[in-house]
């Protein structure tokens, strides 16, 4: 609406609908490969939006410019979760500066952070799947993203990613029910 007042164009990306690894989620939990949806957990972290900002990056830190860990790398751990379990109906968030002092640029300035580098979610979605989302700047890069299922007959779990694109799905799901490999 405020682009139309505006006489602009806008666009989102959500692009994680399209991943080749997210289709094959979707298609196994419409299937009914884990039964009945409970719940579900995602871990989404990134390198970025930590205590170091290096140049190409310094723009992410002015909210002004609306592209930061929350509008980036939340919106797609969200719209991911919705996409696959359902739309919310209840929630309830909380955003955070773990980092509230940052180094910006190749000379390393102290300033004070203007966005937020933490984010975490709660919900439940239409299906009745309870959701717990949290989303980190400035972790280490072992295990960027995690998504995890659970259904009354076992779990389906997505998993990868890279060290500044947490949000990144290389890898096919893994999915187990009762503690065997289905896929």
């Amino acid at each position: 609406m405020a682009a139309d007042a505006a006489n602009v164009h806008t666009a989102i990306g959500l692009q994680l609908r399209g991943s080749p690894t997210v289709k094959r989620a979707r298609e196994l939990l419409e299937d009914g490969a884990i039964g009945r949806l409970l719940s579900a957990n995602i871990y989404s972290s990134t390198a970025g939006f930590g205590l170091e900002v290096p140049d190409p990056y310094v723009y992410l830190e002015d909210p002004q410019n609306f592209a930061n860990l929350i509008t980036i790398q939340g919106a797609h751990a969200l719209d991911l979760a919705f996409n696959l379990l359902g739309e919310p109906v209840a929630s309830n968030s909380m955003v955070s500066r773990q980092y509230p002092s940052i180094a910006l640029g190749e000379q390393k300035e102290i300033h004070r952070r203007t966005t937020y580098d933490h984010l975490l979610f709660q919900g439940a979605t239409v299906k009745g799947v309870s959701v717990c989302i949290e989303v980190a700047g400035g972790r280490t890069p072992e295990a960027p993203f995690r998504f995890e299922i659970v259904g009354e007959k076992g779990t389906l779990n997505l998993q990868g990613g890279a060290a500044r694109a947490g949000g990144v799905l290389p890898a096919m799901p893994i999915l187990a029910s009762n503690r065997e490999m289905l896929t």
